[in-house]
């Protein structure tokens, strides 16, 4: 179960920069934070994913994407390159 605003976290401050894998990363982290939230408190077995799982996910993430990197993509797509 899901329990954040997804246009949060889609916000540039928020997630600009990560690539699509680094985002996969991120919600597969939050998720184990979640399970092991719910495993130390309440052991229903059915963790809630809430915001701080996704912010504290976030939050540990390193960009990998430079800005030259997205430079380049942007001068590949515009057809500049």
């Amino acid at each position: 179960m899901l329990i954040f605003e997804i246009s949060s976290l889609a916000a540039k401050n928020v997630t600009g920069g990560f690539s699509g894998a680094e985002l996969v990363a991120i919600c597969r982290e939050a998720a184990l934070f979640a399970i092991e939230e719910d495993e130390e408190t309440t052991q229903t077995g059915k963790p809630i994913i809430c915001m701080r799982h996704m912010m504290k996910s976030i939050n540990g993430m390193k960009r990998q994407i430079t800005p030259e990197i997205i430079d380049l993509y942007a001068k590949f797509r515009n057809g500049t390159l």
